[in-house]
Protein backbone atom coordinates (compact mmCIF):
# COMPACT_ATOMS: atom_id res chain seq x y z
CA UNK A 1 0.00 0.00 0.00
CA UNK A 2 2.77 2.40 0.99
CA UNK A 3 4.84 1.57 -2.09
CA UNK A 4 1.87 2.14 -4.34
CA UNK A 5 1.24 5.57 -2.82
CA UNK A 6 4.91 6.59 -3.20
CA UNK A 7 4.86 5.54 -6.85
CA UNK A 8 1.82 7.65 -7.61
CA UNK A 9 2.10 10.87 -9.57
CA UNK A 10 1.33 12.91 -6.44
CA UNK A 11 4.69 12.08 -4.94
CA UNK A 12 6.73 12.68 -8.07
CA UNK A 13 8.08 15.77 -9.76
CA UNK A 14 9.81 16.69 -12.97
CA UNK A 15 13.26 18.29 -12.87
CA UNK A 16 15.42 19.87 -15.54
CA UNK A 17 19.07 18.88 -15.24
CA UNK A 18 21.17 21.98 -14.58
CA UNK A 19 24.06 20.51 -16.61
CA UNK A 20 22.59 19.01 -19.78
CA UNK A 21 19.03 20.34 -19.63
CA UNK A 22 17.42 16.88 -19.80
CA UNK A 23 14.08 16.36 -18.08
CA UNK A 24 13.58 13.58 -15.55
CA UNK A 25 10.85 12.39 -13.19
CA UNK A 26 12.10 11.93 -9.62
CA UNK A 27 10.52 11.50 -6.18
CA UNK A 28 9.14 14.80 -4.91
CA UNK A 29 11.35 14.61 -1.80
CA UNK A 30 14.55 14.15 -3.85
CA UNK A 31 16.76 17.28 -3.64
CA UNK A 32 18.65 16.46 -6.85
CA UNK A 33 18.90 18.82 -9.78
CA UNK A 34 20.86 16.37 -11.98
CA UNK A 35 19.60 13.73 -14.39
CA UNK A 36 22.50 11.34 -13.81
CA UNK A 37 25.69 10.80 -11.80
CA UNK A 38 27.72 11.87 -14.79
CA UNK A 39 26.12 15.31 -14.73
CA UNK A 40 26.46 15.41 -10.94
CA UNK A 41 30.21 14.80 -11.18
CA UNK A 42 30.60 17.56 -13.76
CA UNK A 43 29.34 19.99 -11.12
CA UNK A 44 31.53 18.53 -8.36
CA UNK A 45 35.11 19.52 -9.24
CA UNK A 46 36.69 18.19 -6.08
CA UNK A 47 35.50 14.61 -6.59
CA UNK A 48 37.30 11.95 -8.59
CA UNK A 49 35.81 11.99 -12.08
CA UNK A 50 34.49 15.53 -11.58
CA UNK A 51 34.77 18.62 -13.73
CA UNK A 52 38.17 19.31 -15.30
CA UNK A 53 39.74 22.45 -16.75
CA UNK A 54 42.83 22.96 -18.89
CA UNK A 55 46.09 24.18 -17.35
CA UNK A 56 49.31 25.04 -19.18
CA UNK A 57 52.66 24.77 -17.34
CA UNK A 58 54.44 28.13 -17.24
CA UNK A 59 57.88 26.56 -17.75
CA UNK A 60 57.58 23.56 -20.11
CA UNK A 61 54.21 24.34 -21.72
CA UNK A 62 52.70 20.94 -20.85
CA UNK A 63 48.89 20.92 -21.09
CA UNK A 64 46.99 19.09 -18.36
CA UNK A 65 43.34 18.59 -17.41
CA UNK A 66 43.05 19.39 -13.71
CA UNK A 67 40.38 20.13 -11.13
CA UNK A 68 39.39 23.83 -11.06
CA UNK A 69 41.03 24.57 -7.72
CA UNK A 70 44.35 23.25 -9.13
CA UNK A 71 44.28 25.68 -12.04
CA UNK A 72 45.96 28.40 -9.95
CA UNK A 73 49.11 26.26 -9.79
CA UNK A 74 51.51 27.42 -12.51
CA UNK A 75 53.63 24.31 -12.86
CA UNK A 76 53.14 20.67 -13.78
CA UNK A 77 55.90 19.35 -11.52
CA UNK A 78 58.34 20.20 -8.74
CA UNK A 79 61.16 20.30 -11.29
CA UNK A 80 59.42 23.08 -13.26
CA UNK A 81 58.66 24.96 -10.03
CA UNK A 82 62.33 24.81 -9.00
CA UNK A 83 63.42 26.00 -12.44
CA UNK A 84 61.09 28.99 -12.12
CA UNK A 85 62.51 29.85 -8.68
CA UNK A 86 65.97 30.21 -10.22
CA UNK A 87 64.67 33.15 -12.28
CA UNK A 88 63.66 35.07 -9.15
CA UNK A 89 66.70 37.31 -8.96
CA UNK A 90 67.03 41.05 -8.54
CA UNK A 91 63.81 42.94 -8.05
CA UNK A 92 61.85 39.74 -8.79
CA UNK A 93 63.16 38.03 -5.67
CA UNK A 94 60.97 37.87 -2.57
CA UNK A 95 64.05 38.80 -0.49
CA UNK A 96 64.87 41.86 -2.60
CA UNK A 97 65.79 44.78 -0.33
CA UNK A 98 66.61 47.42 -2.92
CA UNK A 99 70.40 46.87 -2.91
CA UNK A 100 72.96 49.67 -3.00
CA UNK A 101 75.15 51.59 -5.46
CA UNK A 102 78.81 50.54 -5.51
CA UNK A 103 81.74 52.97 -5.59
CA UNK A 104 82.00 52.28 -9.34
CA UNK A 105 78.39 53.30 -9.88
CA UNK A 106 76.88 49.82 -10.37
CA UNK A 107 73.79 48.56 -8.55
CA UNK A 108 74.36 45.57 -6.28
CA UNK A 109 71.57 43.48 -4.78
CA UNK A 110 71.50 40.71 -2.20
CA UNK A 111 70.76 37.21 -3.50
CA UNK A 112 71.02 34.12 -1.30
CA UNK A 113 72.83 36.12 1.37
CA UNK A 114 75.46 37.59 -0.99
CA UNK A 115 75.60 40.87 -2.90
CA UNK A 116 75.97 40.60 -6.66
CA UNK A 117 75.95 43.16 -9.46
CA UNK A 118 72.42 43.53 -10.77
CA UNK A 119 73.37 43.95 -14.44
CA UNK A 120 75.23 40.62 -14.37
CA UNK A 121 72.23 38.89 -12.78
CA UNK A 122 69.86 40.41 -15.34
CA UNK A 123 72.07 39.23 -18.23
CA UNK A 124 72.33 35.71 -16.81
CA UNK A 125 68.58 35.51 -16.22
CA UNK A 126 67.55 36.76 -19.66
CA UNK A 127 70.17 34.81 -21.62
CA UNK A 128 69.89 31.68 -19.52
CA UNK A 129 73.67 31.35 -19.06
CA UNK A 130 76.33 31.87 -16.41
CA UNK A 131 78.77 34.66 -17.32
CA UNK A 132 82.17 32.94 -17.75
CA UNK A 133 85.09 34.11 -15.64
CA UNK A 134 87.10 36.84 -17.40
CA UNK A 135 84.17 38.20 -19.43
CA UNK A 136 82.48 41.50 -18.62
CA UNK A 137 78.89 42.73 -18.98
CA UNK A 138 79.04 46.16 -20.61
CA UNK A 139 76.41 48.95 -20.56
CA UNK A 140 76.03 50.07 -24.17
CA UNK A 141 74.69 53.57 -23.42
CA UNK A 142 77.17 54.23 -20.62
CA UNK A 143 74.45 54.43 -17.95
CA UNK A 144 75.52 51.93 -15.30
CA UNK A 145 72.09 51.97 -13.67
CA UNK A 146 70.23 51.12 -16.89
CA UNK A 147 70.17 47.36 -16.46
CA UNK A 148 67.64 46.55 -19.18
CA UNK A 149 68.71 43.57 -21.26
CA UNK A 150 68.79 45.66 -24.46
CA UNK A 151 71.50 47.83 -22.88
CA UNK A 152 73.75 44.93 -21.90
CA UNK A 153 76.34 42.99 -23.88
CA UNK A 154 79.07 40.50 -22.95
CA UNK A 155 82.66 41.45 -23.86
CA UNK A 156 86.18 40.30 -23.17
CA UNK A 157 88.26 42.47 -20.83
CA UNK A 158 90.28 43.79 -23.79
CA UNK A 159 87.17 44.70 -25.80
CA UNK A 160 85.74 46.46 -22.76
CA UNK A 161 88.89 48.49 -22.15
CA UNK A 162 89.17 49.53 -25.80
CA UNK A 163 85.58 50.82 -25.79
CA UNK A 164 86.11 52.98 -22.72
CA UNK A 165 89.61 54.20 -23.61
CA UNK A 166 88.39 55.26 -27.04
CA UNK A 167 85.98 57.67 -25.34
CA UNK A 168 88.76 59.52 -23.48
CA UNK A 169 90.93 61.85 -25.59
CA UNK A 170 94.59 62.67 -24.85
CA UNK A 171 93.64 66.11 -23.50
CA UNK A 172 91.07 64.46 -21.23
CA UNK A 173 93.73 62.09 -19.91
CA UNK A 174 95.97 65.06 -19.09
CA UNK A 175 93.15 66.69 -17.12
CA UNK A 176 92.45 63.44 -15.29
CA UNK A 177 96.15 63.06 -14.47
CA UNK A 178 96.29 66.63 -13.17
CA UNK A 179 93.32 65.81 -10.96
CA UNK A 180 95.16 62.78 -9.64
CA UNK A 181 98.27 64.85 -8.85
CA UNK A 182 96.25 67.03 -6.46
CA UNK A 183 96.31 64.05 -4.08
CA UNK A 184 92.58 64.23 -3.43
CA UNK A 185 91.67 61.26 -5.61
CA UNK A 186 92.95 57.68 -5.76
CA UNK A 187 93.04 55.39 -8.79
CA UNK A 188 89.86 53.80 -7.46
CA UNK A 189 88.07 57.17 -7.28
CA UNK A 190 89.10 58.07 -10.81
CA UNK A 191 88.10 54.62 -12.06
CA UNK A 192 84.61 55.22 -10.70
CA UNK A 193 84.43 58.69 -12.30
CA UNK A 194 85.47 57.80 -15.86
CA UNK A 195 84.49 54.12 -15.97
CA UNK A 196 87.90 52.67 -16.81
CA UNK A 197 89.65 49.85 -15.01
CA UNK A 198 92.26 50.85 -12.41
CA UNK A 199 95.02 48.86 -14.12
CA UNK A 200 94.42 50.75 -17.36
CA UNK A 201 94.48 54.07 -15.48
CA UNK A 202 97.79 53.12 -13.82
CA UNK A 203 99.39 52.33 -17.18
CA UNK A 204 98.14 55.56 -18.73
CA UNK A 205 99.34 57.62 -15.76
CA UNK A 206 102.77 55.97 -15.95
CA UNK A 207 102.96 56.90 -19.63
CA UNK A 208 101.97 60.50 -18.90
CA UNK A 209 104.50 60.69 -16.09
CA UNK A 210 107.22 59.45 -18.43
CA UNK A 211 106.21 62.02 -21.07
CA UNK A 212 106.27 64.82 -18.51
CA UNK A 213 109.73 63.71 -17.34
CA UNK A 214 111.05 63.54 -20.90
CA UNK A 215 109.66 67.00 -21.66
CA UNK A 216 111.28 68.45 -18.55
CA UNK A 217 114.63 66.88 -19.41
CA UNK A 218 114.43 68.22 -22.96
CA UNK A 219 113.69 71.73 -21.70
CA UNK A 220 116.74 71.66 -19.38
CA UNK A 221 119.04 70.66 -22.21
Amino acid sequence: MYIAIMNSEIYKKEIVCKICGAKKIVPRSAPTVYCSRRCYLVDQPNLVGGKRVERVCTICGKVENVRPFEQKKKFCSTACANQWKKTLVGDKSASYKGGYITAQGYKAIKVDGKYRLEHVLVYEREKGIKVPSGLIIHHKNGNRLDNSIDNLEMLTARQHILIHVAKVSDSDWEQVYALYLTGKYSHKDISAMIGIDKSQISRRFARLKANVGASSQGAEE
